[in-house]
């Protein structure tokens, strides 16, 4: 209804179609433009930093635990078969996780 009135008043003044097509358009910059600005104070906001750092932490940390358990379940598959690879196997032996391996398999 006020863009009814704007050109029933542009009409009246003697303007042609060609102005009110630029208020359309200057209506909707600044439409877009508040949006804009209420984007950019969320985002600026101390609310927002700190939630998006929480969610931010705990992904981090879910990530690291995911990895860190796939490098611990590679490793994990490596020592079963590390008894062919007489290098590795003396190793093992002189710091004695074999007893500590065996041990754990008798409890």
């Amino acid at each position: 209804m006020a863009e009814e009135s704007k050109k029933e008043n542009s009409k009246s003044v003697g303007q042609d179609s060609g102005s009110s097509k630029e208020d359309t358009e200057i209506e909707l910059i600044e439409k877009r433009s508040k949006q804009i600005i209420s984007k950019l104070d969320k985002l600026v906001s101390y609310k927002h930093n700190f939630l998006r750092g929480i969610v931010g932490g705990i992904g981090t940390a879910i990530g690291a635990t995911l990895i860190a358990g796939v490098i611990v379940a590679v490793f994990a598959a490596f020592v079963d078969t590390v008894d062919e690879f007489p290098l590795i196997n003396d190793i093992i032996e002189s710091t004695h996780l074999n007893d500590l391996n065996s041990s754990e398999a008798a409890e």
